[in-house]
């Protein structure tokens, strides 16, 4: 859904060609693209979205937070927006309560947002919440129980927790479906590696 407020046709095909161009991984295009749609169209809050996502993968973090920010002043309950200001803050050395409460809000608005699960599971597993953070990887299990990181994760979060069988339940489980999909097996390994440094 494109939200616009007034830049007409014009902001939208700019950031439409800015979204082919993110599609196909060139950033500087993209960027082009969705600036000029948003000096066409302050409203288009998705071509600030967009922007946020370019500065935050190009490593400009205050600039992320910025265009989040921005995006927050006029809708506050933007879940991609919390989240990405969460992200950006964490890419900043931040994984304290802020943090963790954009990430509460942005699942509240959108439960079904992976990413921002995974995020807040592993901000909660740094900060030793472990059952909140067992949680959180459940819950992302729950919405797609073929995320191999959630399951090497919350198996990991369970060693730490002294729950061995169930560690090598998840793992098992999580190695099972990379052999299926033929995705995963140097994740898994790495934490088969991981694991036996801890014991």
């Amino acid at each position: 859904m494109l939200l616009s407020c007034g830049g007409g046709d014009e902001a939208i095909d700019l950031y439409r060609e800015g979204m082919k161009e993110f599609t196909a991984g060139r950033l500087p295009e993209a960027e082009n693209n969705f600036l000029a749609a948003a000096d066409k169209d302050r409203g288009l809050l998705n071509a600030r979205l967009m922007l946020s996502k370019i500065s935050y993968y190009n490593g400009n973090f205050s600039s992320a937070l910025s265009f989040a920010d921005s995006i927050l002043d006029e809708d506050p309950d933007n879940p991609a927006a919390l989240y990405w200001k969460a992200r950006s803050l964490v890419m900043s050395g931040e994984a304290g309560g802020t943090v963790v409460e954009l990430l509460v809000r942005s699942l509240e608005i959108d439960g079904s947002n992976i990413q921002a699960k995974l995020l807040l599971a592993m901000i909660y597993e740094k900060n030793s919440q472990y059952r909140e953070a067992m949680k959180e990887y459940l819950g992302v299990i729950d919405l797609e129980e073929g995320i191999i990181a959630a399951r090497g994760n919350l198996a990991m979060l369970y060693l730490r927790m002294g729950l061995g069988k169930k560690y090598e339940q998840e793992l098992d489980r999580a190695e099972t479906i990379a052999g299926a999909s033929g995705k995963g097996a140097d994740i898994i390994r790495a934490f088969r590696d991981e694991a036996g440094r801890m014991r």
